[in-house]
């Protein structure tokens, strides 16, 4: 199944307003040519006094971990994808990772895709997940840092708009929650003893000199974990149960890439080469590629994304609806 979020920050327009139709509109189109469930889920989840202990909570973004948890039970895997992940490449079905996966003999819960061209930052734009006791505790543990670590919080709020909201800060987004996520829900596994106390007594906050990607990276490197999906990778792996794709060029330049092409950040790969990629994160570039293959969507498998006199959101495919919570 395909799940995709939408809740807009307090300081946004609603909803109903959003310009991005032929996103979602592209996830229709992919589950709809592979016979996927796709919930679209536009849900705030977490309560005025939730918010209040942890503001950060107002990002939209944190609504993504209660909203997979909400599905996963229902179906072997899901992919969790932004809005703004968009699917370039809508000939390749999900278990096409899988079944390459499966050759190689690994069996990982968890597979997602690379943020930087170095390191080992792991990104949450996208998200292939499988049901599994794995999955479920990394949910769990990921919500936990959302719901703040220390006595003070994660981090300290810097900064906060006249209307006394917090201005977004990316260390306050889901990401570092989703690695420590993936690193206490490994350590609760295996025992390793790398894990650092998080911590800072004199501070009440997250020890870290960035955002828990520092600590984050050394915990990886510790454990000797193999970053790649693919070939060579695979075999060098001894049943981790996360895969983390290879590397933002690998993503855009080879068609067996991994879950998307990180194309926010400053370290982009070419953009001549996005084509090949199996799909891609970005905000403001137009790919007119992109929006031919949405009016195919649209004519041939009469694919839709729209709102009705009730200002409620319809999403189907040739007569086939899919899931809208909100």
């Amino acid at each position: 199944a395909l799940i995709a979020s939408f809740v807009p920050q307090p300081t946004k327009v609603n909803y109903t307003e959003f310009k991005d139709l032929d996103n979602v509109i592209n996830k229709a189109c992919y589950a709809y040519t592979w016979g996927y469930d796709f919930i679209f889920n536009t849900t705030n989840v977490f309560t005025a006094k939730d918010r209040r202990k942890a503001p950060w909570l107002y990002f939209g973004s944190w609504n993504r971990v209660p909203h997979l948890q909400s599905q996963l039970t229902n179906y072997d895997w899901m992919m969790y994808a932004d809005l703004d992940h968009v699917i370039r490449d809508l000939s390749r079905p999900l278990e096409s990772f899988l079944n390459e996966f499966r050759v190689y003999n690994q069996t990982p819960s968890i597979f997602v895709p690379t943020d930087l061209t170095a390191g080992t930052f792991f990104a949450s734009y996208a998200v292939l997940i499988k049901n599994s006791t794995f999955s479920h505790r990394v949910l769990e543990n990921w919500m936990e840092f959302g719901r703040g670590l220390c006595i003070n919080g994660n981090f300290p709020i810097k900064k906060m708009r006249v209307n006394g909201l917090p201005k977004y800060i990316w260390e306050h987004s889901d990401q570092p929650g989703l690695w420590y996520g993936l690193m206490k829900t490994y350590e609760e596994t295996y025992n390793t003893t790398n894990m650092k106390p998080i911590c800072s007594p004199r501070t009440g906050y997250i020890d870290s000199t960035g955002g828990y990607g520092p600590e984050a990276i050394q915990y990886f490197r510790d454990i000797n974990f193999i970053s790649g999906h693919h070939g060579d990778q695979l075999t060098r792996m001894n049943g981790q149960p996360m895969i983390r794709s290879t590397n933002t060029t690998v993503e855009a330049m080879h068609v067996w890439g991994g879950l998307g092409m990180q194309m926010v950040t400053r370290r982009r790969a070419n953009l001549g080469n996005r084509k090949h990629a199996f799909a891609y994160h970005e905000k403001f570039i137009i790919d007119y590629d992109f929006k031919i293959e949405v009016e195919k969507c649209k004519k041939v498998h009469g694919c839709y994304a729209r709102f009705d006199e009730h200002q409620q959101l319809e999403i189907g495919c040739n007569g086939r609806e899919f899931t809208v919570v909100q």
